[in-house]
């Protein structure tokens, strides 16, 4: 895997990026530009697509050692913040700790958190490294968020956690047609690597079969304003 690390990227980026110690940002009409199998990695943070994704600005990467604070909970003394966020990320997310960072937190009851674009704390059960200090969580399913942290299970910062969904699309890959299941009242919303709207539909039967081949993201919206998100790949 080739991995992307600030210094490497500052020059290969041709300054569409400024950096100091703990900060990047991406200046507007920006990208970076990663695939499967390489990885970006800032100040103890390390993301590592599964597919081509595509880090478009503006956007600044700040890290904090303020913790969050939510009622009686509390994060690590590491927090990230992302402005205007990330979206439809699909992969892996590692995140480096120090001993001195956890907060009077216990290692083993980590959680990964992440902050959503409605601003909803969402808790992930990470595989914790306890040698290289670190957590990890792998998405198989599309995640949008602006903020990163850690928390404890016991007492995280999160509203919900997140449950597998019981939608699901085939086939995928596909040449033509996705079809999703249960068949509901779904608003879909194809996107591609960029973000750019494709389509629209309220049908159970989508046709890409005239879309270029490459990964695309899909959205589904159920009656009750619940969102789900895949990966869909068009051969």
């Amino acid at each position: 895997m080739k991995k992307l690390v600030l210094p490497l990227m500052f020059f290969l980026t041709c300054f569409c990026c400024e950096l100091s110690a703990q900060i990047i940002t991406v200046n507007e009409k920006s990208t970076i530009n990663l695939t499967n199998k390489s990885s970006i990695s800032f100040s103890g943070i390390e993301l590592s697509p599964r597919s081509d994704y595509v880090v478009t600005g503006p956007k600044r990467f700040n890290f904090s050692p303020d913790p969050v604070l939510i009622r009686n909970s509390s994060s690590i003394n590491r927090v990230y913040e992302i402005s205007n966020g990330l979206d439809n990320f699909i992969g892996l997310v590692t995140f480096n700790y120090m001993q001195s960072e956890l907060n009077g937190l216990k290692e083993s009851d980590l959680s990964l958190e992440l902050l959503d674009e409605n601003d909803n704390w969402i808790s992930f059960s990470p595989t914790i490294d306890y040698v290289n200090n670190t957590i990890a969580y792998d998405f198989d399913n599309l995640v949008s968020f602006k903020s990163i942290t850690a928390s404890s299970k016991t007492n995280k910062l999160s509203i919900a956690t997140v449950n597998s969904s019981n939608i699901k699309i085939f086939p995928n890959p596909t040449t033509d047609y996705i079809f999703i299941y249960p068949a509901a009242d779904y608003k879909s919303t194809l996107y591609d690597i960029s973000g750019k709207r494709i389509l629209e539909s309220h049908s159970s039967q989508i046709d890409i079969s005239r879309l270029p081949v490459g990964s695309y993201f899909l959205q589904l919206k159920s009656e009750n304003n619940k969102i789900s998100k895949f990966n869909v790949i068009k051969k």
